[in-house]
């Protein structure tokens, strides 16, 4: 559907003429809408708070996925030899404004490149395909039964202490996690038998295995939740763009690395619940101050790290990713700083999963990094 604007609207039904497309008595008929419209669907205040205006009501009727698909006003060379990525105009039209809607942001998708005849936009195969993959795979949440989901929950272990597991600011994370996993079995999910509390899920999850090396024993690595043989990481690792492999490499040795690893095994901390998985976030790095390496904006993540993501992904077979509370590390992983590219962190690990993330509302700019450099749900 080509339309100019998404402020352009049917008095009648107080949608934009757009939407009607995709409605029909019944409702809607299409799972995600992919959107490259810039600017906000309503008005927003530069003054001070922006009230909910007639476009929350619209987005509510039309009732799916909205993500925003950047068509970007830059040339392309410049993004991708720019540590920060998009411009503050794209920016502010393409990311900032669209996120008033509550779009989920993605990536660029074109670039307006000039040549003798004239000026017009050149799509970015990859980016157009990392977009197609995330509204695939949020279309496809709407379709499988609750009870055949699989969902994966990541506790923040930024220092891999089993005393920190879930250190969420604001968030008791262990007894919230226990409330969303009854509210779930409620709504059919097949989750086994939950812990009686949520003390006793984090004791279960750290008996089986952790990150904490003060405790860690080789027979809990090899009763892990995840184990990645060695030669399927290889695989993995190879299927990285090369920049990415050659800067894990030089921080952190050739795959599989030389930490949590056993008996020809990449091991996993979690707990099995049914289809959930609980999952401790490995270390961002290791043998140095992991308080200075938290935000560490060069520092390459270590095979263990990749090993989860994608183990989840192409292993395990989670169909959404839930980081509770802020926040974790993923976020923060090399790369540009908005607009990201296939060489960045983020996006090479995360790939096309979908990420919903309950993050403390007072924290926006740290919020904002999860949902722009994460396709975050937050």
């Amino acid at each position: 559907v080509f339309t100019a604007s998404l402020k352009a609207v049917d008095e009648a039904s107080g949608q934009p003429w757009a939407f009607s497309f995709f409605q029909g008595e019944n409702g809607p008929f299409i799972d995600v809408l992919i959107n490259t419209v810039s600017f906000a669907m309503s008005e927003v205040n530069p003054d001070g708070p922006t009230s909910a205006g007639w476009s929350v009501e619209a987005l509510r009727q039309l009732d799916v996925v909205v993500l925003q698909a950047i068509t970007s006003g830059m040339a392309r060379g410049p993004w991708e030899s720019s540590s920060r990525g998009l411009n503050p105009l794209d920016t502010a039209m393409n990311v900032a404004l669209p996120e008033f809607d509550g779009r989920l942001i993605t990536v660029p998708i074109s670039f307006k490149e000039k040549n003798r005849e004239a000026t017009g936009y050149a799509p970015v195969p990859d980016r157009v395909a990392r977009v197609a993959g995330l509204a695939r795979r949020f279309a496809r949440l709407r379709h499988v039964p609750n009870p055949a989901k699989r969902i994966a929950f990541v506790f923040t272990n930024s220092n891999s202490k089993a005393s920190q597991i879930g250190n969420a600011v604001g968030l008791d994370s262990p007894a919230s996690l226990l409330t969303l996993l009854h509210a779930m079995q409620a709504e059919g999910y097949d989750l086994g038998e939950l812990p009686p509390t949520g003390t006793a899920l984090i004791h279960e999850l750290v008996d089986r295995c952790s990150y904490d090396e003060t405790y860690l024993t080789p027979e809990q690595l090899g009763r892990a939740a995840g184990r990645v043989p060695f030669a399927q990481y290889a695989q993995w690792f190879k299927e990285l763009p090369e920049d990415l492999q050659a800067k894990m490499t030089k921080q952190w040795g050739p795959p599989p690395g030389a930490t949590y690893v056993h008996d020809g095994h990449i091991a996993l901390a979690g707990l099995a619940l049914g289809n959930a998985l609980v999952l401790l976030q490995p270390p961002r790095g290791y043998g140095m101050d992991p308080d200075a390496i938290y935000h560490q904006p060069d520092l390459a993540p270590t095979h263990h790290y990749y090993a989860l993501y994608r183990w989840l992904r192409d292993g395990w077979g989670a169909d959404a990713i839930v980081h509770v509370g802020k926040h974790g590390t993923l976020e923060w992983l090399p790369g540009k700083g908005i607009g990201l590219s296939a060489n960045c962190f983020p996006d090479a690990f995360l790939g096309d999963l979908p990420l919903f993330y309950p993050f403390i509302i007072n924290d926006p700019g740290e919020g904002s990094q999860a949902k722009r450099r994460a396709h975050a749900t937050v």
